[in-house]
C-alpha cells in the first residue's frame, strides 16, 4: 500500500493517521512512535502486506475480508459509475459485472488509449478497495521472478533460489495485470500453473494464493493472441 510518510532520519520515517504516529524503519520494523515531531520531509513509500497488517493492528483497524471486498464490488452500479466519465463503456461494464458476480477472471482487450486501466481503477476506487487490490504493469522484462516479487537476495547468498512472494500478487483477492500478454512466456506459463493449482510452488517454497479474480488488460487483439501459441 502506498503511504505518505515524514522522513525523520535516514533510517526511519513516520506515518501518521488519526492522531497515531507509526515509525517505519528502513529494515522493515514497524513500531508506534511516541513524541513524534514533524520534520516536513514528506515522501511516498510502499509498504508490504506484512507491514500493512502491523500498521492496522496498531491503528486498531480490522482488515476487510475477501468476502467483504467482493460485496463492495457487487454493491456498486458499474454501468452508472463508468458512464459519468467514459463513453461507450457499456460492453466493458457488462463484462466486468458478470466477472465480479461470478468471481471469475477477465481479459479486457483493445487498442491503447481506450481507457481500460482508467475504467478498472475507477471501479476499484469507487468500491473503496484500491488498497485490497494488486496492480502490476507487465512488459518484455516481466519474467517469473518479477511476477513473484523478485529474487530473495539473502536466500540466494545461501545458495537457494527463492522469491519474495510476500510482495507479490498472490496475497491479494483482486489482481490487475496491465499488458499481461507482453510478459515473457515463462511468466505466463507459471501464472497459469499457479492459478490452476491455487498455490504458488517453486521447489520447497509453497504458499496458497489469496487471489480470487484476475483482470488482464492487453492491447493485443484476439487474432494476435491466437497466434501466440499455447
Amino acid at each position: 500500500m502506498k503511504r505518505i510518510v515524514d522522513e525523520v532520519t535516514s533510517n526511519m520515517s513516520v506515518y501518521e493517521e488519526n492522531g497515531t504516529a507509526i515509525s517505519i524503519f528502513r529494515n522493515g520494523t514497524i513500531k508506534e512512535c511516541k513524541g513524534y515531531k514533524k520534520v516536513g520531509n514528506f515522501k511516498e513509500i510502499e509498504t508490504t502486506a506484512e507491514q500493512d497488517a502491523v500498521i492496522n493492528e496498531i491503528l486498531g483497524v480490522h482488515p476487510t475480508t475477501d468476502e467483504e471486498v467482493f460485496q463492495k464490488l457487487k454493491s456498486i452500479d458499474i454501468e452508472s459509475v463508468l458512464k459519468k466519465k467514459f463513453t461507450k463503456s457499456e460492453k466493458f461494464a457488462k463484462a466486468l459485472k458478470i466477472a465480479i458476480d461470478n468471481e471469475e477472471n477477465l481479459i479486457v482487450f483493445g487498442p491503447g488509449g481506450y481507457g481500460k486501466s482508467d475504467m478498472i481503477r475507477e471501479i476499484l476506487t469507487t468500491a473503496g478497495i484500491m488498497d485490497k487490490s494488486f496492480i502490476m504493469s507487465c512488459g518484455e522484462d516481466t519474467d517469473e521472478s518479477k511476477l513473484y516479487g523478485g529474487i530473495d537476495i539473502p536466500a540466494m547468498k545461501e545458495g537457494k533460489l527463492r522469491y519474495n512472494i510476500k510482495d507479490s500478487f498472490i496475497n491479494y483477492p483482486i489482481v490487475v495485470f496491465e499488458e499481461l500478454l507482453d510478459a515473457q512466456v515463462n511468466a505466463l506459463l507459471s501464472l497459469k500453473d499457479t492459478l490452476e493449482a491455487r498455490e504458488f510452488r517453486k521447489g520447497s517454497q509453497r504458499q496458497k494464493i489469496r487471489t480470487k479474480m484476475v483482470i488482464a488488460l492487453t492491447n493485443k487483439s484476439p487474432e494476435e493472441v491466437s497466434q501466440m501459441g499455447p
